[in-house]
């Protein structure tokens, strides 16, 4: 309603002073609203579309300027043309095409749509205007390019609103191209003699426009070789024959139209070019486009190894040979050992590194092979390789050369790790029934997980045995998950005693399982499954939440002396987690017991390295007021700098040296062990004490506590109440009883 008023007004007033202040206003309206824009535009083209808008609705102010100033109309053709070549030019920025030819073809598409409504607009109004006795021929480059120009822009600015932008978004060129004709009208009707058409209603839209404009990119994944694009501008050339033709079948076809005519059978030809061009632009695009696809479904993204998807393809192919020539494969497996441990203190990143060097170590290994190897990264840390003929038969020495190959140290982030591998091998040498890809790639995992389970670092061959082995060990893993799933793993406490008087000090909580079914499985067996197969977090934080459940309960019946606590072992992974201390506050926290409550034990391996998430962890858990102690001491490599420095107060002597302490020898270095935990401050227990000889020894030795089948077995959490509760009456009868 208000663009209708505004077009009666502009009517009404004329091509007098009024009308031409109007219509200025109107125009500088527009350019402040266009550069307004561009300071929202999404990106720098847009930003430049934008600029470049406003430059030709400036240029515009040339016609009423001139027209006022009494100058020569020239200057005001030139604003007359420099508006729609601007606007053009705007558009040519504003498009996001993949190329340069489909910006040109745009640009093509833009002229023929105004050659063609030239030819119409000739015929219908402009040869009978021109030339008159106020407007000869020299005008006549004026008028053509503003007619030209203002069909070409609008053409443009619907071009690449079809082709880049969604429907929803093209009510800001629509309102462009409209405001473009209705401006570039009103200069050719003012270059025909006919002003009181106007320029401000034009410019109103362009400025509401910028209005409805939302500062994104006009970048679209619309087809650019849509129909609607692609047959627009011979929808425009229609009327331009029909016209032609009436006039030819008149007799009388004017020089502009004839011209413009030709002009416009030579741009057809060119967008014709133009089109194939891209047509085949396209098509080597797409060509690319799948074999980089191929390369992806093909390749792995971090090392370039072949990946799984590969593997079987090609596999699937040997196989088949196999089956008819007996043409002898391999497929090897390996995994690195312990690479979950370069994730969790190095990083991520340091992790990527060191794939990428095993991927470099295994081509090297293969390069003597190189048709008859294909190196794969199944994922994470796991690797294969797939041998050929007679790489086939030497496959078992390929697979001893990629683990030493491994073995070497990998050099991440200026240190310097050693990691190893432990390598499976499945080999058909052409004897064998063939089996499927699935069975032969399971024979070279089970292999694999064979030298898993016996210390890693070594290469297995696939045999039978192996398959019923692994079987075993799949089933126990499986079992152990049903096991923590539904609680059935229980605890049982071990009574720790001061040595002096044989007082109850604390329980180390030790982790139980009657399997159903099978019955109790030793923690010998089920602790290192529950590592092996990733479950040592869900195995610790079980043994963690009953144990604080287990103690709250106990001072809940009633008082527990200050000294008592319990202990849990938590493995040496378990410290790389960095979120252990936030898991074990948590656990204190909900079941509201202070962290000088419970006694975290850990390894000596877990200690060694001077830096890292696991120190960094044991700080964490010693802050909370948690008891560190350092379990199997004498038996790994402890630092002893790393005793003092660490909030470690209890060591356990291990009970390979109580058990030798009954001889002399024995003796001289259980004496040696608890002098030096001593000189460093630190509470000492020994552990498995079974005999009163045992005892004796530890006690002559200075022990300071002591844990045993000697002095009590693991007993269940309602018998180790009952201990704590006759620990206090004890307490409480010496406190009482007159001294001696």
């Amino acid at each position: 309603m208000a663009l209708v008023c505004l077009c009666l007004l502009r009517w009404r007033v004329g091509a007098g002073p009024a009308g031409l202040a109007l219509d200025a206003g109107a125009a500088v309206v527009a350019v402040l609203a266009a550069l307004v824009a561009s300071r929202r535009a999404g990106g720098p083209r847009s930003r430049s579309a934008w600029q470049a808008n406003a430059v030709a609705s400036a240029a515009w102010l040339l016609v009423p300027v001139v027209a006022a100033a009494g100058w020569p109309a020239a200057l005001a053709a030139v604003g007359a043309v420099a508006f729609p070549v601007g606007h053009a030019a705007a558009w040519w920025l504003a498009s996001h095409a993949s190329s340069t030819l489909t910006r040109v073809r745009l640009a093509v598409d833009g002229v023929v749509g105004a050659a063609s409504v030239f030819v119409v607009a000739w015929a219908a109004v402009l040869g009978g205007v021109w030339p008159t006795p106020d407007h000869g021929i020299p005008g006549l480059p004026a008028l053509l390019g503003a007619a030209f120009g203002t069909v070409a822009a609008a053409s443009m600015c619907a071009g690449v609103a079809l082709s880049e932008m969604p429907p929803d978004r093209r009510l800001m060129p629509a309102l462009t191209a409209a405001g473009i004709l209705l401006v570039g009208a009103a200069g050719v009707a003012g270059l025909v003699g006919a002003p009181a058409l106007g320029a401000a209603p034009g410019f109103a839209l362009l400025a509401l426009a910028t209005v409805v404009y939302d500062g994104t990119s006009t970048r679209h994944t619309v087809s650019t070789t849509r129909s609607t694009v692609l047959y627009t501008p011979y929808v425009l050339i229609g009327p331009a024959a029909v016209t032609l033709a009436v006039q030819e079948w008149r007799g009388t076809v004017p020089l502009p139209e004839a011209v413009t005519a030709g002009v416009v059978v030579v741009l057809v030809l060119l967008r014709q070019s133009l089109t194939l061009a891209e047509n085949r632009a396209l098509v080597r695009r797409l060509a690319a486009t799948e074999a980089r696809l191929r390369e992806q479904a093909w390749h792995d993204a971090l090392t370039g190894l072949a990946n799984r998807e590969r593997l079987r393809e090609r596999l699937a192919a040997a196989l088949e040979a196999h089956g008819t020539d007996g043409r002898a494969l391999a497929v090897v497996f390996l995994d690195l050992d312990d690479f979950k441990d370069v994730n969790d203190s190095l990083g991520h990143a340091a992790g990527d590194e060191v794939l990428v060097d095993v991927a470099g170590r295994l081509r090297a290994v293969l390069a003597p092979h190189r048709g008859d190897a294909t190196p794969v990264r199944l994922g994470g840390d796991e690797f294969a390789v797939l041998l050929l003929g007679s790489a086939a038969r030497d496959a078992v020495r390929t697979a001893q050369r990629v683990r030493e190959s491994l073995a070497a140290p990998f050099c991440v982030g200026g240190r310097r790790l050693a990691l190893g591998a432990s390598v499976g091998v499945a080999l058909l040498t052409g004897d064998e029934a063939t089996p499927t890809t699935t069975e032969l790639l399971r024979a070279a995992d089970v292999a694999m997980y064979a030298v898993k389970q016996h210390g890693k670092n070594g290469v297995e061959v696939f045999s039978p045995a192996l398959r019923q082995s692994t079987s075993a060990d799949l089933e126990l893993r499986a079992a152990l998950v049903v096991a923590l799933d539904e609680g059935q793993v229980e605890l049982a406490y071990q009574p720790i005693v001061r040595v002096a008087d044989g007082a109850l000090m604390a329980f180390e909580a030790l982790a139980r399982w009657d399997r159903p079914g099978v019955g109790p499985v030793p923690p010998t067996v089920f602790v290192p499954a529950a590592e092996a197969a990733g479950l040592s977090r869900r195995l610790t934080d079980a043994v963690l939440e009953r144990a604080c459940a287990d103690l709250a309960g106990w001072v809940a019946a009633g008082p527990v002396p200050e000294r008592i606590r319990v202990g849990v072992n938590v493995a040496a992974s378990e410290l790389a987690d960095e979120g252990l201390a936030g898991r074990v506050e948590a656990a204190l926290r909900r079941h509201g017991l202070r962290g000088d409550r419970l006694a975290v034990e850990v390894t000596e391996t877990a200690l060694a390295q001077d830096e890292g998430p696991a120190a960094r962890e044991v700080g964490r858990l010693g802050a909370l007021g948690c008891r560190i102690a350092v379990d199997d001491f004498g038996t790994g490599y402890s630092s002893l700098s790393r005793l003092g420095a660490l909030p470690v107060d209890t060591v356990k002597i291990d009970m390979l040296f109580v058990r030798a302490a009954v001889t002399p020898q024995g003796r001289e270095v259980l004496d040696a062990v608890v002098a030096l935990a001593r000189a460093f401050g630190l509470v000492t227990i020994a552990e498995g004490v079974e005999t009163e000889a045992e005892l004796a020894a530890v006690r002559a030795s200075g022990c300071d506590l002591a844990q045993g089948y000697g002095i009590g077995r693991p007993t269940i959490a309602a018998h180790a109440g009952g201990l704590v509760r006759l620990a206090l009456r004890r307490d409480l009868v010496s406190t009482v009883s007159p001294r001696p």
